[in-house]
């Protein structure tokens, strides 16, 4: 599609006058066009950095958009209106295309978002930050351009808090932890990040569940550096579960074990304060079908661990259980007895409880696998009842300090206007005393 343009801006560069004739569009793409020779002044190729004059004749070669249509693509939709659009993103699918790792061929969020758009248009999608390819969770699209610079700013200046939850590797003794450790790019590998002499980068998170070989996180980023939680995890000996880049021999292992093909890393939860109503607000993504797998599978394998001490220890109390049986050895003719009956009884009586006890297991593995399942429900539950009373409370918490102010405010009318009435007073009392 060709558009003939005449230049009325002058002495500004030509990539940047074409940005603001066409803000759906980026200056790096209208750079791209221009080094293509897709842009023409006055019918000759031009750069990136040529300045207009009034007379200059600009035509504008779009490529049409061979991309393929996601409209149809599933977005679980969290929250909508007017100015945002809050998405529970899939893992597996790269926010934006210009990501020098994304292949021009794959799907992105960007796509996806853009398709719902009559115009179609993906350069500027309102995407206002970003989550790895293979991390789930909360992700908010600014649908204005004042929402998306609204909502920059905040996470510019850490107004956003975000709560995330990992499975890592390693069981933690402790309860909470810090992590304040400045990051920089890996100079041997330009897709990696390490600890080093960089940018502030700060994490707190808690222990919600402990597992055998395992632990399940709830994270505070306090910044928003690349892979920052990945990083930070691993610097303390703590992988991510399945994360590709950032894996030690240990976590690699446990991933392999539990059938994790991608990092247990979901962005749970989202508060901004919504650049329309100027409210707090807060987003919750449930949680992906394979990372509720993988905690099921640790809780199970727990659980198991648990009985199986259990059991050793019964075995160990139980009478004759800690007696060991020896082979019988050849005995001399003159000593050969039979065994005496007392210790064929008390044999009988350990296989019959041995027997018992695995009866007893294998019950108690099927009422466990049971409350298992209504555990997982009931937790993601637990989770957003949690979240809508705190949210409830806080709410509550900030009506009663509107209407604290609004006392205060009527308060000091009231005395006000009680000083005003004592004046007056005075006043008329001097022009009654003037006039006699």
């Amino acid at each position: 599609m060709e558009k003939e343009l005449k230049a009325t801006q002058p002495n500004q560069r030509i990539d940047a006058c074409l940005a603001r004739m066409y803000p759906d569009y980026s200056r790096n793409y209208f750079k791209s066009l221009i080094q293509r020779g897709l842009v023409l002044i006055n019918g000759a190729k031009t750069e990136p950095d040529y300045l207009l004059k009034e007379s200059d004749s600009i035509n504008v070669d779009f490529p049409e958009n061979t991309k393929t249509d996601y409209s149809n693509c599933p977005l679980e939709i969290i929250h909508e209106d007017d100015s945002i659009l809050v998405i529970n993103k899939p893992f597996g699918i790269s926010a934006h295309p210009a990501l020098r790792h994304v292949k021009k061929e794959e799907l992105t969020i960007s796509d996806i978002v853009a398709s719902r758009r009559p115009t179609g248009k993906i350069d500027r999608s309102g995407l206002v930050h970003r989550l790895d390819k293979d991390t789930s969770g909360v992700m908010i699209i600014a649908k204005t351009p004042s929402a998306q610079y609204n909502i920059m700013k905040q996470f510019m200046h850490r107004v956003v808090e975000k709560v995330y939850l990992a499975l890592v590797s390693g069981r933690f003794t402790e309860t909470k932890g810090k992590i304040d450790a400045p990051m920089e790019r890996d100079r041997q590998n330009r897709r990696k990040f390490k600890i080093g002499a960089g940018r502030n980068a700060i994490t707190d998170f808690k222990v919600k569940e402990t597992y055998k070989d395992n632990s399940l996180l709830e994270i505070h980023p306090t910044t928003g550096r690349t892979h920052q939680i990945r990083v930070h995890m691993n610097s303390i000996g703590h992988s991510i579960l399945g994360d590709k880049i950032y894996a030690t021999d240990d976590s690699t292992k446990e991933s392999e074990r539990l059938g994790v093909s991608r990092q247990m890393l979901h962005a749970w939860k989202l508060k901004i304060i919504h650049p329309v109503t100027k409210k707090e607000t807060q987003f919750t993504a449930k949680l992906p079908e394979d990372f509720m797998k993988t905690m099921k599978l640790l809780r199970k394998g727990a659980a198991i661990a648990a009985v199986t001490g259990l059991c050793l220890c019964v075995s160990l109390i139980v009478p004759g259980g800690a007696q060991t049986i020896k082979k019988p050895t050849a005995a001399k003719k003159t000593m050969a007895a039979p065994a005496p009956a007392s210790a064929a009884k008390d044999i009988k009586n350990i296989e019959a409880e041995v027997k018992q006890l695995s009866d007893d297991l294998a019950d108690f593995q099927k009422a466990y696998d049971e409350e298992s399942k209504v555990l997982s429900e009931n937790q993601q539950k637990l989770y957003d009842d949690q979240a809508d009373v705190k949210n409830r409370t806080k709410e509550t918490n900030m009506a009663v300090t509107e209407l604290n102010r609004k006392l205060t405010e009527l308060q000091s009318q009231l005395d006000q206007f009680k000083t005003e009435t004592k004046m007056q007073k005075v006043t008329d009392q001097d022009k009654k005393s003037s006039a006699q």
